[in-house]
């Protein structure tokens, strides 16, 4: 039926339906479609295209119904793409936006060192961000290209093996690239200017945007008006006067705009990297240091258990059942697992040739009653853990 009403571009033209470019004519004619049937459902006439169209005041009225639907068309909701750690600031700065009508969502990036346990359980993440009002949310593993950045970062380590200007650059760029693809207009992030010396200091923040490959599409709703003015500012996709000028270390404004929103459950401002840990920060320069395989499985296992690491040497150990059993669940795909014959804990060498011997010795250390056994003259062997029945 629909094609029984079909006309040209030209007819339209002729028709004086002129200046609608930004429309195709398949969309025109979809609209003329629905208009004529409407009219031919009121009224019980028999009318065709051109009757109804060569009709002064039915072809006003339709004009009009055009230019209605082309503002709603070209007045599409601006969308904006939040690199969410799930602290206070970057909430904020979602909220913040939210205001605006904007359509917000929240970009969670997981490796073994931060957000990792969302691989398993993401149901958790999504349901956070329902509950916090945003519109989407979205778990992306970057893992592959985090380690190969975590060897030699650009702007160094923080205080331990935290690299966190080239980290920040790394999840931009990625982000940016869904920005092409259409997902969204720009991204937002709750940096606040001041707030950490290393990572967030002006020349820090600017170094940031630079580094970025459509930096002029990045905005900081916290502290945005201490900033030049972004794209979506300058073309009105956000108002910047309802964007904030936070600035310096002190919590207070989040903690009033916390309140504001609603927000009672207030998250910790650390951001959740371990690498900031000194003491698994330590074990990674020293995987790095000593140049030992550094991948998803051993990053993993870097952030448990204990660890042995010399020259060409790394064995691992767990400290306890739930260590045994996170041990054996991460790795025994693609390693050995070992235990002694006698109670003690699960041990896997990492790198280096023939170091049995000195697993063995570490096992041993860490297990009670195979020293025991061993003074009472029994006999204590190594054996490999098949199944996790085993542990």
């Amino acid at each position: 039926m629909y094609l029984l009403f079909y006309i040209s571009r030209g007819e339209l033209s002729e028709l004086g339906f002129v200046g609608l470019k930004d429309f195709g004519i398949e969309f025109i004619n979809l609209c003329l479609f629905v208009f004529i049937c409407v009219h031919l459902w009121t009224i019980n006439n028999n009318w065709t295209v051109k009757k109804f169209t060569h009709n002064k005041r039915y072809r006003t009225l339709f004009l009009n119904f055009l230019l209605i639907l082309k503002y709603l068309k070209l007045k599409k909701m601006t969308k904006a793409l939040l690199l969410f750690s799930g602290g206070l600031d970057s909430i904020l700065a979602g909220k913040i936006l939210k205001e605006q009508g904007i359509h917000v969502t929240a970009v969670k990036y997981i490796t073994p060192f931060f957000g990792w346990e969302l691989k398993k359980n993401p149901e958790k993440y999504y349901k956070n961000i329902e509950q916090l009002g945003f519109d989407e949310g979205e778990i992306i593993d970057i893992s592959t290209e985090y380690l190969e950045l975590l060897k030699k970062p650009r702007y160094g380590y923080g205080s331990h093996a935290n690299p966190c200007i080239d980290c920040k650059i790394l999840m931009i760029n990625k982000t940016f690239q869904l920005v092409k693809e259409g997902r969204a207009d720009f991204i937002a992030t709750g940096e606040v200017l001041g707030q950490r010396p290393m990572s967030q200091n002006r020349n820090a923040l600017i170094l940031i945007k630079k580094n970025a490959e459509f930096e002029d599409l990045l905005l900081r709703p916290l502290s945005a008006k201490l900033l030049f003015p972004t794209k979506p500012e300058r073309e009105g996709l956000v108002d910047r006067e309802k964007l904030l000028s936070i600035n310096g270390r002190s919590r207070h404004e989040q903690l009033s705009l916390a309140e504001r929103f609603g927000i009672k459950d207030i998250p910790s401002s650390a951001g959740g990297c371990l690498l900031t840990d000194p003491v698994i920060g330590d074990r990674v320069l020293a995987i790095l240091k000593n140049d030992l395989p550094l991948n998803t499985i051993t990053a993993e296992l870097l952030t448990l258990g204990r660890h042995y690491i010399a020259d060409n040497t790394w064995i691992m150990l767990g400290r306890n059942y739930e260590e045994n059993k996170k041990l054996f669940e991460i790795a025994a795909s693609q390693y050995k697992i070992y235990c002694l014959s006698e109670p003690s804990p699960l041990g896997i060498v990492l790198s280096g040739d023939n170091n049995i011997d000195k697993l063995f010795e570490l096992l041993v250390k860490y297990s009670k009653k195979a020293r025991l056994a061993i003074e009472n003259g029994k006999e204590v062997s190594l054996q490999i853990v098949k199944n996790a029945d085993d542990i």
